[in-house]
């Protein structure tokens, strides 16, 4: 169980840091972005601050047996603003990647309804043709800990406040020189080809030329760090467990649990990394299903809470 001790921070053992979440911050350069902090009130310099924006591409879709149309992709790049050595770059980005991934594949939507229903990657413009790709960018300004979360938060935020075209309106592509470009207004969905040029459209009532991305999935995380002795093994109340661990409590945890859950239905777990031997200590800390079952528990109820923040 967690212990209701405090830390060196001042926090409890089950206290999360205050989480502020700022959408849109970089609105003029980028189709989508945000700020994510993780900040302690008695430690105001101690926050983690990650920086994430979406730009969009057009390209070539990648036919999958899911989506034989084609899809668009999503590609993730870390980088910090300062050296660190104790973030692996290399490391969380992968797991950005893979995470988000999932969104991406579990993403669809109806494009097209004449008679039998079709299914098409919410990112293809163009069947076989053109698709939107998303670059998301992410950016380390501070680094006090648990930068993972911060970090999947951020790109899940920053899609969240991305804004892509509605296929409901014309899109014209210009096979001879890839120029792409969308109607006003709404047509009646046929296929025409004038020279170079092919038109996909469908039939729309005058709107938003732009929507918001939708996530049937929404990612969201929670690491736990734990510590042990020799005598923990046989003892629960000498098995410590740390929410939203600082860098300087990451050095000294047994082991490191991280599980994303989905947080539309935060019973059900997306992904859950397990790393043992995370620092300085070296003490053999095994898992136990009972402990499994208490990080699910604070999975959905920090879930839940994210959630309301990310909808607010």
């Amino acid at each position: 169980m967690l212990q209701s001790h405090s830390r060196t921070d001042g926090r409890l053992l089950a206290q999360f840091r205050k989480t502020t979440i700022q959408q849109g911050i970089l609105s003029k350069h980028a189709s989508g972005s945000a700020l994510i902090s993780f900040r302690n009130d008695e430690s105001q310099d101690e926050s983690t601050s990650i920086l994430a924006a979406v730009t969009l591409q057009v390209g070539q879709p990648r036919c999958t047996a899911a989506f034989s149309a084609g899809r668009g992709d999503i590609d993730v790049t870390v980088s910090s603003f300062k050296e660190d050595d104790s973030i692996n770059i290399s490391v969380l980005q992968s797991y950005l990647q893979r995470t988000l991934d999932v969104c991406v594949q579990e993403a669809q939507e109806d494009l097209i309804n004449t008679g039998e229903q079709n299914h098409y990657h919410p990112l293809l413009l163009v069947p076989a043709k053109a698709a939107i790709g998303l670059v998301v960018t992410v950016k380390i300004l501070q680094n006090a800990g648990n930068v993972g979360d911060a970090a999947l938060l951020a790109c899940i935020a920053a899609l969240m406040d991305t804004r892509i075209p509605c296929r409901e309106h014309g899109i014209s592509l210009d096979e001879k020189t890839g120029r792409i470009w969308w109607q006003p207004k709404g047509y009646d969905f046929e296929r025409k080809k004038e020279g170079s040029v092919t038109t996909w459209c469908r039939c729309s009532e005058r709107g938003e030329t732009q929507h918001k991305m939708r996530f049937p999935l929404l990612p969201l995380p929670v690491t736990i760090g734990l510590y042990c002795n020799e005598t923990s093994e046989v003892d629960d109340k000498r098995r410590n467990w740390l929410v939203d661990p600082s860098s300087a409590e990451e050095c000294l945890m047994s082991t490191m649990i991280t599980m994303v859950v989905d947080g539309h239905a935060p019973e059900q777990i997306l992904l859950l990394d397990f790393c043992p031997s995370f620092g300085e200590n070296n003490s053999i800390c095994s898992l136990r299903t009972k402990d499994l079952a208490l990080v699910a528990q604070i999975a959905k109820a920090r879930a839940e809470e994210l959630k309301r923040i990310l909808v607010a």
